[in-house]
């Protein structure tokens, strides 16, 4: 709690700035892309109310830390395989490819994001773990 409250605020931009190193470029596009696909119904306005209320609320809090998106990591999951969904949907009407080339159109679109979220988590958990170990050892003593 003395960390939180003796640390210094976090700008919003610097906040988001962080989230997109961690989550990289392919994922933010995707969810981008799943948000626009989003139909004005009841799932797509709890979608959109999940993730104005989550963000924000995020946003207003002073000190912010990028773990505080874990809360929004589920619409993320969400919005990802809508936004894969409506790329291979767009993909398929305008370009015939046999069965085969289409599953390895959806493998690449699913995979590439994928392994880019997960190198950029892992860069960010070292980063952690180096950064906030002397503070977790000063806590414990």
């Amino acid at each position: 709690m003395a960390v939180v409250t003796k640390d210094t605020p976090v700008s919003t931009f610097k906040y988001l700035g962080e989230v997109l190193e961690i989550l990289g470029v392919p994922i933010i596009i995707l969810a981008l892309l799943g948000f626009g696909s989003l139909k004005k119904d009841d799932i797509g306005w709890l979608t959109i109310s999940w993730g104005v209320i989550g963000l924000f609320g995020i946003l207003t809090v002073t000190h912010k830390e990028p773990r505080f998106l874990t809360f929004l990591m589920p619409l993320m999951g969400i919005l990802c395989a809508q936004g894969v969904f409506s790329a291979s949907e767009l993909f398929f009407k305008h370009i015939p490819f046999p069965n085969r080339f289409k599953m390895v159109f959806l493998v690449l679109i699913i995979g590439i994001p994928l392994a880019s979220s997960i190198q950029h988590s892992l860069q960010y958990k070292q980063t952690w773990d180096i950064q906030y170990l002397e503070e977790g050892k000063a806590f414990l003593r």
